[in-house]
């Protein structure tokens, strides 16, 4: 069984794939304002990268 999204949670995800889209990479949170019932968090890039 799977859980609808939000409309806030469907408006973010649509900017997250546009913005993907333009840039190549996942956006920075200074990009995108993730929602309250949206969990983010950062990762860092593996070594040798």
């Amino acid at each position: 069984s799977t859980t609808p999204l939000s409309p806030t949670q469907r408006d973010f995800w649509d900017k997250v794939v546009f913005l993907m889209g333009k840039t190549g990479h996942s956006p920075d949170l200074v990009d995108i304002e993730p929602p309250d019932d949206v969990l983010v968090f950062a990762v860092e890039p593996p070594p040798g990268d």
